[in-house]
């Protein structure tokens, strides 16, 4: 059997594709969320992620998109990835956050939170938190050298 349904490269264009748009469902989730996404979420590895964008990004840049806007997206979906953490850490972050909010709400009615929130406050963690927001940055750099390269290869 020939033909399209039995194309190598169709079917990872597919698949990656289906990872992608997986992956985008669990970011759309966490929109509104914090700075850490628990791991346990994403659709595929680390690594499959990355190349699955990757492949999205020469894909349609070779057949015609603007370079600059697959890329801007791209690195975007690439980087994010950087947010991902063990759900434990992830989960510490959001018990942070809602305890920040819960105490704002005292704050604005003018009376203090009680100390049991106050102390929930403290133990947010921070360095996972610039971790994150380091390996993004470290990412972007990661994506444009690959996508670079890639494309500098790519016959024409």
């Amino acid at each position: 059997m020939t033909g399209a349904a039995h194309d190598p490269l169709a079917e990872k264009l597919q698949s990656a594709f289906r990872i992608l748009a997986d992956y985008g469902r669990v970011l759309e989730r966490h929109a509104e969320g914090g700075i850490l996404l628990p791991e346990s979420q994403l659709p595929a590895g680390r690594d499959a992620i990355k190349a699955c964008v990757l492949l999205s990004a020469v894909y349609h840049i070779s057949n015609g998109a603007p370079r600059d806007e697959i890329a801007a997206r791209g690195r975007i979906s690439y980087a994010t990835l950087a947010h991902f953490v063990p759900d434990a850490i992830a989960e510490k972050e959001a018990a942070f956050n809602a305890s920040a909010q819960h105490a704002l709400g005292h704050i604005v009615r003018k009376d203090a939170p009680p100390g049991e929130l106050v102390s929930a406050m403290t133990d947010a963690p921070i360095r996972e938190m610039e971790n994150a927001r380091a390996g993004y940055a470290s990412l972007e750099a990661e994506f444009d050298a690959a996508l670079a390269r890639i494309l500098a290869e790519w016959p024409r």
